[in-house]
C-alpha cells in the first residue's frame, strides 16, 4: 500500500484530496458505507479550508492585479481623449472637448479606498453610457473599445473583490496544519478502508483503491522531482565560479 508522504506541498495535497473526492462522488453506491462517508465528508471539509488557506495570498494578489487593470483603462481613456483634442476633425475635436469634462470630474480616483473607487468607475460609465453622450463618443475612434476594456476590467474586479471577502471572512488556519490532517485522513483512514475493502468486494472497490493508489504516486513522484531539482539547483549554485 502507498501512502501520501508528509512532505507533500499544500498545493499538491489539495490536488490529491480533490482527485479522491471526485472519484469517490462518481459512485453513489460508495456513500451507503457509513465509514467511508464520514472520512469522505470529513476530507471535503478539510479540503476546502486547505483551499482557503493557500488561496487566501492569491486571491489578494488577483484582486490588486484587477485593480491595477481598471485603473489602467481609466488613464487610457483620458489618454485617448486627449489626443482626440488635437485633431484635425472639427467634431471629433467637439467631442473630445465633451467627453474630458466627464473624465475630467473623475480626477484622483487612484487615491480613493476600494469601495469609493468601484462607486466612481461606476458612475463614469454609467455617464459614458448616457443617450446625450452617444453621439460624441462615435466621433472618437476606438472610445466604445476603451471603454468595454473598462467594464470588463471592472466586472473581473468584483468578482475577484467577492472571492478576497469570502476568504477574508473564513476562519483560516495554518496551511501546513489542514494538509497533514487532510494527509492523515487519506492514508490512515480513506486508503486503508479502501485497501481492505478491495480484497473483501472487488467488484465495487478495486478500481476505487487502484485509482487512489495511483495518484498517491503520482503526488509521491512530483514530490521526488522537486526535492531532487533543488538538490541539483542547489549543486550547480556551489560549483559556479565567483566573479
Amino acid at each position: 500500500m502507498r501512502t501520501a508522504s508528509t512532505r507533500l506541498g499544500i498545493a499538491d495535497a489539495s490536488n490529491l484530496a480533490i482527485a479522491i473526492l471526485r472519484k469517490y462522488n462518481e459512485n453513489e453506491k460508495f456513500q451507503t458505507y457509513p465509514y467511508l462517508k464520514a472520512n469522505a465528508d470529513e476530507l471535503s471539509k478539510e479540503s476546502k479550508a486547505l483551499t482557503l488557506s493557500y488561496m487566501q495570498p492569491r486571491v489578494k494578489s488577483t484582486l490588486e492585479s484587477a485593480d491595477k487593470d481598471r485603473l489602467n483603462d481609466f488613464k487610457a481613456i483620458k489618454a485617448h481623449i486627449n489626443s482626440a483634442l488635437y485633431s484635425r476633425d472639427s467634431k471629433k475635436q467637439e467631442a473630445a472637448k465633451k467627453l474630458k469634462v466627464i473624465v475630467d470630474s473623475y480626477k484622483g480616483l487612484s487615491r480613493e479606498t476600494y469601495a469609493i473607487k468601484t462607486a466612481r468607475i461606476k458612475s463614469l460609465i454609467e455617464d459614458f453610457e448616457r443617450e446625450a453622450i452617444a453621439s460624441y463618443i462615435e466621433q472618437i475612434d476606438e472610445f466604445s473599445l476603451y471603454l468595454d476594456d473598462l467594464k470588463a476590467h471592472q466586472l473581473a474586479f468584483e468578482k475577484a473583490h467577492d472571492d478576497f471577502q469570502s476568504t477574508k471572512q473564513s476562519k483560516l488556519e495554518n496551511a501546513s496544519d489542514v494538509k497533514q490532517r487532510v494527509i492523515s485522513i487519506i492514508n490512515t483512514k480513506i486508503l486503508r478502508f479502501l485497501e481492505f475493502k478491495a480484497d473483501e468486494e472487488p467488484d465495487t472497490f478495486k478500481e476505487f483503491y487502484d485509482f487512489v493508489e495511483s495518484e498517491i504516486a503520482i503526488a509521491n513522484a512530483t514530490l521526488n522531482k522537486k526535492i531532487l531539482q533543488k538538490k541539483e539547483d542547489a549543486t550547480t549554485s556551489q560549483t559556479q565560479p565567483t566573479a
